[in-house]
């Protein structure tokens, strides 16, 4: 006999666990609910629906005649399981908070590591240090997915050469001096930001809208715009490199954080889109002729 049951738990906080990993994460669907049912606005709800023994044999048939077992998942899902995700890990939360910010296109372990271990002092005080090996476990799972960086595992060997230019903020940022990790390096083992483009229009546009909606999140999230009317407007300027001026009302309630790395990959994204439409209008052209 195999158990195919799946369990079902209300919670009022987000869990714990010891298991960071994504495997475990992928057999989660978490689901928020936003609304409060005390009863006070529809209290049909409890007074009548929850005690009608006939409404209660039709959700129990429903349950034993369903003949599919997969669960949806729509973008609220998999946003609080995002956040489940970070709160639940340090290194994910730090990831989270860092990813927009570098300067690099190539950040090796050791460099993220260090960069780490700074900040989880200081956000973190009472949490115990991780080792090295751990927390690269724990990035490579923080980045499977990543839009923006990737990795061809913890044991390739990249080399730094037009990827690691100049100076790189962050360090100044997390008060870390630049030679306390080994930087004189020419190769090293990290992750490396993405950045090829797609071609094609219906590709670019996609990613156009994907990026517009990460601008839209930083704008609620990290900005403090509440006026859902000017979020777009908002986030169309932060896109731009610029500050935006807000409206005194439903506007930015906290300081507006520079983004170089996502400007320029919106720049990209943006510069990229035209020219396919301008390579389309082309063939068309040509085609017609």
């Amino acid at each position: 006999i195999r158990f195919r049951g799946f369990v079902i738990q209300c919670v009022n906080a987000l869990p714990s666990t010891k298991d960071k990993s994504s495997s475990f994460s992928r057999r989660q669907l978490y689901v928020p609910f936003p609304k409060s049912f005390t009863g006070s606005a529809f209290p049909e709800i409890k007074e009548t629906f929850l005690s009608d023994l006939k409404v209660l044999e039709y959700v129990l048939w429903r349950a034993l005649h369903m003949t599919h077992y997969a669960l949806s998942e729509p973008q609220s899902c998999r946003d609080m399981k995002d956040e489940a995700q970070r709160r639940n890990d340090l290194v994910r939360e730090f990831w989270g908070e860092s990813r927009e910010q570098f300067a690099w296109d190539l950040l090796p372990f050791p460099f993220l590591h260090r960069l780490f271990e700074a900040w989880r002092v200081r956000e973190n005080p009472g949490s115990k240090p991780m080792g090295k090996q751990t927390f690269t476990d724990r990035m490579m799972e923080a980045v499977r997915n990543d839009q923006l960086w990737f990795s061809d595992g913890r044991d390739t060997v990249i080399n730094r050469a037009q990827r690691m230019l100049g100076d790189e903020p962050m360090l100044h940022e997390h008060g870390v001096a630049s030679d306390s990790w080994n930087n004189k390096a020419s190769t090293y083992k990290g992750i490396e930001r993405r950045t090829f483009l797609p071609t094609s229009v219906h590709e670019l546009s996609a990613l156009q809208e994907c990026d517009i909606a990460v601008w839209e999140r930083h704008a609620i999230d990290d900005d403090g715009v509440s006026d859902p009317t000017h979020i777009p407007e908002h986030a169309r300027v932060r896109r731009t490199g610029s500050g935006c001026l807000c409206p005194s009302t439903g506007g930015a309630t906290k300081v507006q954080i520079q983004r170089p790395a996502s400007v320029k990959r919106s720049l990209a994204i943006s510069v990229a889109l035209e020219n396919a439409h301008a390579d389309a209008k082309a063939r068309q052209g040509a085609h017609v002729s």
